[in-house]
């Protein structure tokens, strides 16, 4: 929208939910910032994590291109260095969370409507109970306690 490159990459691939995750971003860029010419996007809609985002971009973009990555905030840094390890060095990173604020007018239904904080928030939660249950707690002893009592509040 700023000019800022020539081509949007989405990336991401087919989930739960009907579509790919590349396509909800273009049904996104459709309806919110109609300016963005169809053109202008390529969607990888093979990836089903970041390492396959960072082989699938590799492959669409020109050797020695800059890019910048968008991704959640809390994502960012990880995604960068994936991507680095792939021979792929970002110029630069933005939270999603904030280009959605700058940019759309609509910014708080979208949240309302996908109630990403929400979803963050049981994200970590799945990520901290991997994390107990392979490394620290493999009968999930401290996991059903956790569970009970945040059953109870």
């Amino acid at each position: 929208k700023n000019k800022v490159g020539e081509k949007i990459i989405f990336s991401g691939g087919f989930t739960k939910e009907k579509g790919s995750e590349a396509g909800k971003m273009l049904e996104f860029v459709k309806s919110e910032l109609e300016d963005i010419p169809l053109s202008d996007i390529i969607l990888d809609e093979n990836s089903i994590d970041t390492a396959d985002n960072a082989v699938e971009v590799k492959k669409i973009l020109p050797t020695e291109s800059k890019f910048i990555i968008v991704s959640f905030g809390y994502h960012l840094k990880r995604a960068k260095r994936i991507f680095r390890n792939f021979g792929l060095k970002a110029h630069g990173s933005f939270a999603s969370e904030d280009v959605l604020k700058n940019h759309s007018p609509n910014h708080s239904y979208i949240f309302e409507k996908y109630n990403w904080k929400r979803k963050l928030i049981k994200i970590q939660r799945e990520i901290f109970c991997l994390f107990l249950v392979y490394t620290i707690d493999p009968k999930g002893k401290m996991l059903r306690v956790i569970t009970s009592k945040s059953r109870r509040n």
